[in-house]
């Protein structure tokens, strides 16, 4: 028989991977499967202030310890001197990004025990930011991560910005379309990425690590 039970809870610091993360408040309800021992999970995770949201739905089996929630992140508004990626995703501390201002959405899977496996998608939309070279505005993001620790986002990742201003009197980049990957170990691993300075269609493929040099074509 289903034996159902409900449990509340506030976490201190909850632990991805073994490194700890943010204070966050869980809600989790769960019904047990007697005959199978296994728990029908539902989760909420929002971060200590309330400002952002994730749902939950997953099962763990009580036999082997393997299980898993599949997550979805209610979409949550970024200003430049407010709410920041990072404090909706921990792990996002470590990407070299400042004064995010958009929107972003995203959805994804942890899973725990012999099937272990971390994939969260996020998209980021109308967006502009800093990085150590410079603004971007008019952006979107299709980024993915596939470890929380240490972070990391595996080739395929894309960042389109409409207009990229570099710190210094070099005029703006503008139409930039980036694939890549990233790590903390690594930093950025380029695949390709074109844009349009002055007029000139400027594509760069590759370049990242000692051994791929990069292919510069300029039209």
């Amino acid at each position: 028989a289903a034996v159902p039970f409900d449990a509340n809870l506030t976490a201190a610091r909850l632990a991805i991977e073994g490194d700890p993360v943010v204070p966050m408040k869980a809600t989790l309800r769960s019904r047990l499967d007697a005959a199978t021992d296994i728990l029908s999970l539902e989760a909420e995770l929002t971060d200590p202030e309330g400002r952002a949201r994730a749902a939950g739905t997953g099962q763990h089996d009580l036999t082997t310890g393997d299980g898993g929630l599949d997550l979805v992140l209610d979409p949550v508004r970024f200003r430049r001197r407010g709410l920041q990626p990072k404090d909706v995703v921990p792990a996002l501390a470590g990407l070299p990004l400042a004064c995010v201002d958009g929107r972003m959405e995203g959805s994804g899977r942890i899973a725990w025990g012999s099937a272990a496996e971390t994939s969260l998608g996020l998209r980021l939309r109308n967006a502009a930011f800093r990085t150590p070279w410079g603004r971007a505005e008019a952006a979107a993001a299709e980024l993915r991560l596939d470890r929380f620790s240490p972070l990391r986002l595996p080739a395929g990742q894309r960042v389109r910005i409409g207009r990229f201003v570099l710190d210094g009197e070099m005029p703006p980049l503008t139409d930039v379309d980036a694939r890549f990957g990233w790590s903390q170990a690594g930093g950025v691993d380029l695949q390709r990425v074109a844009l349009d300075w002055t007029g000139a269609k400027v594509r760069v493929e590759g370049g990242s690590g000692r051994r791929r040099p990069s292919v510069l074509k300029i039209e």
